[in-house]
This record gives C-alpha cells, structure tokens and sequence, in this order.
C-alpha cells in the first residue's frame, strides 16, 4: 500500500522524534505516573533452567545444521 503522506524532514534529537511520533499518533504518553517493575512469579533458579534450556537448544540446532551439510 502506498504512503501518500508529506515526508517530513528526520528530526534530529530524540525530543523532537518523540514530539513527532506523538503528533502522528503513533506515541501516546503514559496515563499515569511511572510504576515500579515487580516480578510476575518467584521462582528460584528459573533464570539459571532458562539459560541451560537455551543452551541445549542451540547446541541441538548446531548439530543438526552440521548433519546437513
């Protein structure tokens, strides 16, 4: 689909870009005030099975990729 719309010149500080994506409506400001992070769950050592699980998954494709070859 084409983009018939003027373009503009790129702006040149982060302000200004955010003060473009706002009046495109493509940012809108927060509604409140910031909220602090807070984990959804406590699990311990969910991040230390994350990491191996990942790791055993890109060995697996590694040796995959190198039987195909």
């Amino acid at each position: 689909m084409a983009d018939d719309r003027e373009k503009s010149p790129p702006a040149r500080t982060t302000e200004e870009r955010l003060a473009e994506l706002e009046r495109r409506g493509e940012l809108v400001p927060p509604s409140g005030p910031p909220q602090p992070f807070r984990a959804v769950m406590d699990r311990p050592g969910a991040l230390e099975q994350f990491l191996a699980d990942r790791e055993h998954e890109s060995m697996t494709l590694l040796d995959q990729t190198s039987l195909t070859s």
